[in-house]
């Protein structure tokens, strides 16, 4: 139960700033706040996309792919920021555990549910199992779409290199991260992006939404906590 609770003890994930954050903090430091940073891409991400199939796809429900890439790169950020920018031989296996999509091919109706989904899975599976954690990666997610389709794009080819080199899960790059990768670049409407991604940014999920009685647990926790405290101050006088 304490890890819902406790967020010191990895105080120094919070204190991270992922690649998306620098981003944000040189927009922020900008005399012309409307200026957009050039999002580039790496030798590497190059590399990647000139191996991308050539395909066509037709889509009878694109906003049903948005939701579930919301998900996707609520994973990928929450394995970025907890591994400080270092993917490790575990990213693979946290982004497919934190995303419905990836791990059972889930399906999801809105952004809402896309967002549920994954924070669920956030306070389950992974390391670090934490409210106020999954609430700074969901703030994570927002940035990274409010930064464009290109900063969204270069997390994918992020997740795809991890995959294609993980001997378990590379073939969800096969299965998902190549079509990901290809539709979102070539063939996603740009004014669904955008609407989505300023529908993204007025999100807000509370602990009675997750349906886990989040609220009375950290109130067990922090009795448990008191409790502990009382017996150590009578084991110090005794």
């Amino acid at each position: 139960m304490a890890d819902y609770a406790l967020s010191f003890e990895f105080s120094h994930v919070f204190e991270f700033r992922p690649f998306w954050i620098r981003i944000q903090n040189k927009q922020k430091k900008s005399k012309n706040k409307n200026s957009q940073f050039k999002i580039r891409f790496s030798t590497n991400e190059k590399k990647i996309m000139t191996n991308l199939p050539n395909k066509e796809y037709l889509i009878s429900n694109p906003k049903e792919i948005l939701y579930s890439l919301i998900e996707i790169i609520f994973a990928f950020s929450y394995d970025n920021r907890t591994n400080l920018g270092e993917p490790t031989v575990e990213s693979a296996w946290n982004i497919t555990k934190l995303s419905g999509t990836l791990s059972w091919f889930d399906t999801y109706s809105s952004i809402k549910e896309s967002f549920i989904s994954c924070i669920r899975r956030s306070l389950v599976y992974p390391l670090y199992r934490n409210w106020n954690l999954s609430m700074k990666i969901l703030e994570d997610t927002k940035i990274i779409f409010s930064q464009g389709k290109t900063q969204v794009l270069k997390c994918l080819l992020k997740i795809k290199d991890i995959f294609d080199h993980h001997e378990l899960k590379w073939h969800l790059s096969k299965i998902y991260i190549d079509d990901f990768c290809v539709w979102f670049q070539k063939s996603s409407s740009n004014q669904l992006f955008q609407n989505i991604s300023q529908e993204l940014q007025k999100i807000q999920i509370k602990k009675s939404e997750i349906n886990w009685n989040l609220e009375e647990i950290e109130k067990e926790v922090e009795k448990q906590k008191e409790e502990n405290e009382i017996e150590n101050e009578i084991g110090d006088v005794d």
